[in-house]
Order: structure tokens, then C-alpha cells, then sequence
């Protein structure tokens, strides 16, 4: 489900609103018991950083894991909670994977990619790709981003790097490790400097590596600094995930502590999605050798609701500046972050 393509109301000289998901039974748009009362019913958003649940999922999560929130609104690693609190029936149901990744694989190759990149493979879905091309043929290589889910635990854990041989490059392949900084733009979770255009219960967003004690920080925050100084130490290319501008900020300032002189171009360093970019962000970036990847999904599926309602004069500012990045000589990719878009490079 995407609120942030659902019809939204402009509030001229106030703050805008968006479609809201929560549990509760009022007779109005937007609470979900007015769907399904009895049955837990859980929807994750398409950005994957915020999860809404009715009432009896809300008080079953809660039970199950001990996470409670009163309005049934899942954000960044909350949703887990969620997920842990499937029932084993229905959890048997996903053994059926097998199926649904032939489609998949089937409708990347008609669409001409050879190659898939995961941005965050975490090892159970390792093994089942593992199994699955155990019995099924290989279409396509497949390349990954290691999760290391923010912990400082699950980093060390991860080996130094070695680069693929060329076999393991046709078949499945680490190339990089994933660092996941805030949310998303469109989920209003992105980490803003200056507070969204539009009604929301964190104004500025999310940050995930915040200082104890902390959580809207205004200057780095020394545990993202040492994250990325251990996380560069350990050799591999780094995709760090960072929406906005101010998770950006951070996330140069990290960069350019732990790569101490040296070009990102060595590693081919990248942000992940490097929403909302400035001539200084760019200038940055120039001097440190780090490559944005635009979600370019961005402008075509909610660029309209950014510049209306969520960014207004921001959006048309600094929203996916792929051109000027070209211009300051940075090395740009374009992505789909599926299932966040579909696939489809020639969109």
C-alpha cells in the first residue's frame, strides 16, 4: 500500500496531509478496522520503511513481541516485530517461494536485465537462493550487498573483503556491504533538515544510527561515525542508503572521516538513492569520489506528490539532480529498489 500516491489535501500557509493508515474503527478513510476488525491484518508500505496494522494485529504484535503502539503504525526496524508475528500457517505459506521466484527471474530476463544486484542480502535468503538454483537453471548472474542490519556485531561478523573471482561473478557474488542511515522520502522517514511540508508524527524523520539518549540529531552522530569507520575498515564498497538531505550531510561527513584522503573511487563507494542533493552536497561528493544511485522511481511515480504536498519548492530544487551530478563528473547509476518500483531499466 503507498499513501503517498493516494489523493492528499493541500492546506495553503499550513501543513499539508497526507492519506494516513492506522488501527481504530472511525467511520473514515484511513482506519483500518473499518476494514477488517477480527483478523490481523498487516500492509507494509511500498517504500518498506513503515507497516500498518488494524487493531487485532496491533494487540497480537504486542503479545507476541512486546512492541506496542497505540496508533498500529510500524516504522524502520519496528516492522520486524510484525513479521515475527505472522502465524506459522500462514508462514508455511511463503514455502512457496520457489514458485513465485520463477516469475521473477522470468520477467527480469524478458525485460533484458542478465544481471540482478540485492541491495541487502541477508543469509536466509542466501540459502534459499542457494536451494532454489540447486534444481533450477540459471538465467541471470546475481550480485548482492551484504546486510549487516546497523550492528556493529553482525559488521565484524562480515569478512574483509576479496574481490569475486570470475566464477563466483557469474553465478552469485558479494560485491558490496549495505548500511541502511534513515527512511524513505515518500514514507516521510527520510532525515530532513528542515521539517516536511506536510503532517507527521516525526517532522524531520528518522535517523536509524543515532547517539544514545538522541533521536532527531542535529550534528554526525559519533555511532554512525565509528559504524562507517569499521564498516570502509573492512575493505568492501559500501551502499549507503541515505534519503534526506540531512541523512545525506551525515553520511558525506562519515564518508570523508573514514576514508582519511583516500578517493571513493578506489571501492566505487555509493549512496543509495542520494535524494535531495545541493552544489555543496555535489561539490562533496566531487572532492570524495562517491557515486550517487538515483531511485529515479522517485520523480515518475511520486515526484508530483513531492513538489504538491511533502517538499514543495524543494523538490523542484534538489530531487534527483542526475544531470548536475553528470556535470560535477560523478559516476551515476539508476535503479528500481524493487519491489519499491518495477523492473525495467528502459523506464
Amino acid at each position: 500500500v503507498d499513501p503517498a500516491l493516494m489523493p492528499f489535501k493541500v492546506v495553503p500557509g499550513g501543513l499539508n496531509q497526507l492519506m494516513t493508515l492506522q488501527c481504530g474503527d472511525t467511520p473514515e478513510e484511513g482506519y483500518l478496522d473499518t476494514i477488517e476488525a477480527k483478523r490481523p491484518m498487516l500492509l507494509i508500505s511500498a517504500s518498506m520503511h513503515t507497516a500498518y496494522m488494524n487493531t487485532a494485529a496491533r494487540d497480537l504484535v504486542h503479545e507476541r513481541t512486546g512492541v506496542m503502539v497505540e496508533n498500529g503504525v510500524l516504522q524502520e526496524t519496528q516492522i520486524v516485530a510484525g513479521i515475527l508475528s505472522i502465524p506459522a500457517r500462514q508462514k508455511l505459506a511463503m514455502l512457496k517461494i520457489f514458485e513465485r521466484l520463477d516469475t521473477f527471474f522470468a520477467t527480469a530476463a524478458s525485460r533484458g536485465i542478465t544481471l540482478l544486484y540485492d541491495a541487502m542480502m541477508d543469509p536466509l535468503s542466501k540459502l534459499v537462493l542457494n536451494a532454489y538454483f540447486l534444481s533450477h537453471p540459471r538465467t541471470l548472474r546475481i550480485g548482492y550487498a551484504a546486510a549487516c542490519n546497523n550492528s556493529l556485531e553482525a559488521l565484524k561478523l562480515l569478512p574483509d573483503y576479496r574481490p569475486a573471482t570470475r566464477e563466483e561473478a557469474r553465478h552469485m557474488y558479494q560485491g558490496s556491504i549495505k548500511v541502511i542511515s534513515d527512511g524513505s522520502n515518500q514514507g516521510l522517514t527520510g532525515y530532513q533538515v528542515a521539517p516536511y511540508c506536510c503532517e507527521t508524527a516525526r517532522p524531520v524523520g528518522n535517523f536509524n544510527l543515532c547517539d544514545e539518549g538522541e533521536d532527531t540529531p542535529k550534528t554526525l552522530p559519533v555511532k554512525y561515525q565509528e559504524f562507517i569507520h569499521a564498516a570502509v575498515k573492512k575493505g568492501w564498497p559500501l551502499m549507503i542508503h541515505a534519503n534526506g538531505d540531512q541523512a545525506i550531510e551525515f553520511t558525506l561527513q562519515a564518508y570523508d572521516l573514514a576514508l582519511q584522503g583516500q578517493s571513493g573511487l578506489d571501492k566505487r563507494h555509493r549512496i543509495e538513492h542520494c535524494s535531495l542533493l545541493s552544489k555543496s552536497t555535489l561539490e562533496t561528493m566531487q572532492r570524495l569520489g562517491l557515486s550517487p544511485s538515483f531511485l529515479i522511481g522517485h520523480v515518475g511515480y511520486w515526484g508530483y506528490a513531492f513538489d504538491k504536498a511533502i517538499f514543495e519548492k524543494k523538490a523542484h530544487n534538489m530531487l534527483d539532480l542526475c544531470k548536475s551530478a553528470l556535470d560535477h563528473e560523478l559516476r551515476i547509476s539508476l535503479h528500481s529498489d524493487y519491489s519499491v518500483t518495477p523492473l525495467g531499466p528502459l523506464r
